[in-house]
């Protein structure tokens, strides 16, 4: 079974898990590439310390991760305050990219000595490469579904229409797609945690 129906699967059959979204894309660069699938999940019961949620997010799969982004917290009670969200990244290799290129030398100049491998001023170089596809698999963790629904922080379904980020949001470019914040303020922590009003 590959990661993507394992983790699927683990997040669908745990009572504790909502999924808002999930999200498709493929990555292709020059040496790899990515078939990418996020989901944006949330406890059913909220959740609001970063020691919290992160134990909730490292008990949600048992594959080896490719990465971890941990939560964070920069809270007391200041307005500029924030906890860092965290993700985790799976990955597996699916394939084999095969890159072939063909490249064409020709020689203008009749009065130049000839060059090594060339037959009338022509020379042809064929050259193949090969490189893996990945399917790679991310988790990205918010503490309530009410924090996950706030405009900014699940990308828009349609990534030619911006997410309404209004001003002072922290935000981080999680790829060329999309914008997603992946913070939390301390505003919205207080009504879930006293102990920073």
């Amino acid at each position: 079974m590959g990661i993507l129906k394992t983790i699927e699967d683990a997040l669908q059959a745990n009572p504790n898990v909502v999924i808002v979204h999930r999200e498709e894309s493929t990555k292709d660069s020059m040496s790899s590439l990515y078939r990418e699938t996020d989901f944006y999940i949330v406890p059913r019961e909220g959740l609001y310390t970063a020691r919290e949620l992160q134990e909730f997010m490292m008990g949600l799969v048992s594959l080896e991760t490719e990465r971890v982004n941990d939560f964070s917290e920069s809270v007391s009670n200041h307005r500029e305050d924030f906890m860092e969200l965290g993700d985790v990244q799976y990955q597996n290799r699916i394939g084999s990219k095969i890159k072939k290129t063909e490249t064409n030398y020709v020689l203008d100049d009749e009065d130049m000595p000839p060059f090594e491998d060339f037959v009338e001023g022509k020379k042809t170089v064929e050259e193949e490469s090969q490189f893996d596809i990945f399917r790679s698999v991310m988790i990205h963790v918010f503490p309530d579904l009410e924090m996950a629904n706030k405009p900014g922080r699940i990308p828009p379904l349609n990534p030619d229409i911006p997410n309404e980020l209004s001003s002072g949001d922290k935000i981080e470019i999680s790829n060329a797609r999309h914008l997603a914040e992946m913070y939390v303020s301390v505003e919205e922590l207080i009504p879930y945690r006293p102990d920073l009003a």
